[in-house]
């Protein structure tokens, strides 16, 4: 796995799209690896939706998309 910065303190949403970025991967290509809509991804991460109102198993899955331990995107 890839070695990822610190988001230690920050908003789930800005941790989602730091880890994003960080994976070269844009929000269509996440949609597609997570099983989640875009618009989903696009709602985290403009902080309509929060992150922890998620159900744990689309927490799980945009993980996976993400290539990342859920309690990175939680904790």
């Amino acid at each position: 796995m890839q070695q990822l910065k610190k988001h230690d303190g920050k908003k789930a949403s800005t941790k989602l799209q730091e880890i994003r970025e960080e994976k070269g991967l844009s929000k269509y290509r996440l949609a597609q690896l997570s099983g989640l809509s875009i618009t989903h991804i696009c709602n985290i991460e403009s902080g309509k939706k929060d992150i922890e109102d998620m159900s744990l198993k689309n927490i799980k899955k945009l993980a996976k998309g993400l290539m990342i331990d859920y309690t990175d995107l939680i904790n």
